[in-house]
C-alpha cells in the first residue's frame, strides 16, 4: 500500500544545537517524525525530549535507508555534528518545511498500538542459533560471536533459512 506519507529516509533528531542526536530511519518518514516529536512512543526519542528534526535524507529503498542508519550510528559524533551543519548550521528544525515541500501530514497514530514480533518468521532459527553459541562461548570464558570472525549461523539454521 502506498500512501501519501511513503517517504523512505534517514534522519536525526535533536533536543537542541549540539545536544542529544538520535539516527533515524523509516519508510514513511513524516509520520515517524510527527510521532517524535508528539511523544507517543516511549523510547530514547521520547526520553530525551529529541523533538527537532536537524538533517534528513531520502532513499529509494528501505534497505539503502537502512544500511545508512547503520553506517551514521557507527560515526563519531563529531563526524554526525559535521554532517548536520553542512545543510543546517543552526541545528534549525527543518519539520515543518519537509512537510510543506511534501504535501504529506504526519499520522502519529500510525504505529501507537504496534508491538514488534518476538521471533521473526525468516531469522528465526538463525537468531537461535547465534544466541545459544553466544551463551555456549560466554559460558567458556570466550567472547562469542558478536566479538569473533565466526559468527555464521550453523549449516542447518542456513539452510532452513534459504529455505
Amino acid at each position: 500500500m502506498v500512501t501519501a506519507d511513503s517517504l523512505i529516509g534517514c534522519y536525526m533528531m535533536a533536543n537542541r544545537m549540539h545536544g542529544v542526536v538520535y539516527v533515524g530511519v523509516s519508510s514513511q518518514l513524516i509520520t515517524r517524525i510527527g510521532q517524535h516529536r508528539a511523544g507517543v512512543i516511549d523510547g530514547f526519542t521520547k526520553r530525551y525530549g529529541l523533538k527537532r528534526l536537524v538533517w534528513y535524507e531520502f532513499h529509494d529503498t528501505i534497505v539503502g535507508a537502512i544500511q545508512r542508519e547503520k553506517t551514521l550510528k557507527h560515526w563519531p559524533r563529531d563526524w554526525k555534528a559535521n554532517l548536520i551543519e553542512r545543510t543546517n548550521p543552526h541545528w534549525d528544525d527543518l519539520f515543518d518545511g519537509l512537510v510543506r515541500a511534501t504535501g504529506a501530514e504526519p499520522d502519529p497514530d500510525a504505529y501507537r498500538n504496534w508491538i514488534p514480533p518476538e521471533d521473526d518468521e525468516l531469522c528465526g532459527s538463525v537468531k537461535t542459533d547465534i544466541t545459544a553459541e553466544y551463551y555456549r562461548a560466554s559460558s567458556r570464558g570466550s567472547p562469542g560471536p558478536c566479538c569473533s570472525a565466526s559468527a555464521t549461523p550453523s549449516p542447518a539454521a542456513a539452510a532452513s533459512h534459504a529455505a
